[in-house]
Order: C-alpha cells, then structure tokens, then sequence
C-alpha cells in the first residue's frame, strides 16, 4: 500500500536499500559481491547491531526449512567494506558462497521485465524486446532497463508527469528533468523536439541510471548532473520543467529562489503529490504567479501543469 509520500512500492532489495556509487565513465551495471552465510535462529539481533555499527545496510535474511537462517550480503562495486568483513570474523561466521552478479541480474527476479504502456503512445521497454517494427505505428519506445532508479513507468506518478508532458509543443524548447529517476521523463522530451534537455537527481544510482539509458535511447549528449533539487541545477534559463517528486520537496522548490532563475516563465509540471497536500502544493505555486492549467488524478496521487 501507499500512504501519502511514502511510495513503498519502489523495490528494496536489501532492507535499508542499496549502497551506490556514481559512475562518471561509460554507463554500465554495477557489481556486486554477494555472499551467502546460514546463522542460528535468535543471532539476527546482534548482527543487525554489528552491521548498524558500521553502517553498514545491504543485506537481508530468509527463513530456511531447517530452523536456520540465511544471511545474504551485497557488496556495492563487487566488493565488501572492511569494517563489515572484520565483523564478520569477530562474530566466528564464515561464508557459504561467494558470487559476483550485476545489479540487472539481482533486480531480474523482482522487477516486471515485460514491455509496459506509460501513457497513449509510449511504452518502455525493459529488456529491449519490442522489434524496431512496434515503432512504425508511431508509438514511441523507450528502452529502459531494470534498475533500482524510479520511473519504469508503473507508477501513477510517472504515467501522469508524462501525459502532461505530451500536452505540449515541445519543439526547441529547453527542459529540465528535476528528480529523474531513470531519465523516462526527459526522453519524452528529448523525442519530442525539445532542443536540450538537463537531467538532475540527488540519488548517484539515478544519475549513473540515466547516463545509461540516455546513451540507450539516443540522446548521449543529454546533461545528467547530481544535484539536491536546485541547488547544483545551472540557472540558465528552461522553458518547461517537469518535476515528479513528492509534495515536500516540491514545496521547497517553490521556497528557492533560484527558481525564478531558471523558470522565469514557462511551464511547470508537478507530479508525486498526494491528493491531501494538493491545496498546499497548489497554493505554493500560485503565489509565484503560476496558474494550473491542466491536473491528472489517479489512486491518491495527482499531477499538475502550470504556466506563468
């Protein structure tokens, strides 16, 4: 279920989420060292200590017919952190088996690998299955493969921002993707005429996901930048900007005044919003001189197009 901002439907693989690191070279799947331990029923508690000591988060534990237990542990770029090998050792465990797998092959099991409809016209593609022929009816075809980043086009959040998206001209206008998840969003645009689009996230696993996939979908020379909201965002001026987070942070967008800068005029899209903090989020907006123009409900979520 989902309850107001808290989307807890985006797939932890292990327990407090993945350890990721930012790839700046060419895209590619992370590693991971995977190791395998069986520990007694009951000692769970003092490795979730031990392993709370060094922050350490990538791991889960299953059930097992006998009683036991097993503890599997992932290791972000294919290795472990010392300090988590030492506890290890301290605790007399040792391992049962010891694997390296890309982040796609873990994530292969658990996420939906089927060719999905986001909106009228656009599907993704996960595993690059649909034929070059699917295009020829016009729909466009993003190919974005399974990764922890948000935006494989399941979510009401994501399939609303985009049909607002599609309400527009979009020809030779410059966009900003703020919070792009797997860079869905700004591919949209990108296919759509705009003449640039600028891709930011906060998450270093987001950042690395659309390098990938801009390289996947054609559009290599697409800016993919790391950034807390707007702080990091260039203040070059954008004609539409497409944000599809949740109300909080678009609330602080709208208290930043670096917005102005870069969206002085122009459209704004906002998506991620519960139906409660609508009137907040709206209100926000409006006193910056944005009028709604446009507005998506699904579920409890919404989505809004404003222009000033």
């Amino acid at each position: 279920m989902l309850t107001d901002d808290v989307d807890l439907c985006r797939v932890s693989m292990c327990g407090a989420g993945w350890q990721k690191r930012q790839r700046h070279d060419t895209p590619a799947p992370m590693d991971y060292a995977i190791q395998r331990l069986v520990i007694d029923a009951g000692n769970e508690a003092a490795l979730t200590t031990a392993f709370a000591a060094v922050g350490f988060t990538a791991y889960v534990f299953s059930t097992r017919t006998d009683g036991r237990l097993d503890l599997e542990l992932y290791g972000a770029g294919g290795v472990f952190p010392d300090a988590v090998i030492a506890a290890l050792g301290v605790l007399g465990l040792e391992s049962t088996e010891h694997r390296v797998a890309s982040e796609r092959e873990l994530l292969a099991n658990v996420l939906d690998s089927e060719p999905c409809e986001l909106c009228p016209g656009v599907w993704i593609d996960p595993q690059g299955t649909l034929r070059t022929s699917a295009r020829s009816d016009g729909r466009l075809v993003l190919h974005i493969p399974p990764s922890p980043a948000f935006g494989d086009g399941h979510h009401p959040s994501t399939r609303m921002a985009a049909s607002l998206l599609l309400t527009l001209d979009l020809a030779g206008r410059r966009v900003l993707d703020l919070g792009c998840g797997t860079g869905a969003l700004g591919l949209i645009a990108h296919h759509r005429g705009a003449a640039a689009v600028t891709f930011s996230d906060i998450d270093e696993g987001s950042v690395r996901t659309t390098r990938e996939t801009c390289v996947l979908n054609g559009y290599p020379q697409g800016t993919v930048i790391a950034s807390d909201l707007l702080t990091a965002v260039p203040t070059e001026a954008a004609d539409v900007v497409v944000a599809n987070l949740y109300a909080d942070p678009l609330l602080l967008v709208a208290q930043d005044e670096r917005l102005q800068a870069i969206l002085p005029h122009g459209t704004l899209i906002v998506s991620g919003v519960a139906q409660v903090k609508r009137p907040a989020v709206e209100a926000a907006f409006t006193a910056l001189g944005f009028t709604l123009r446009d507005a998506r409900e699904e579920a409890w979520w919404c989505a809004m197009r404003l222009e000033r």
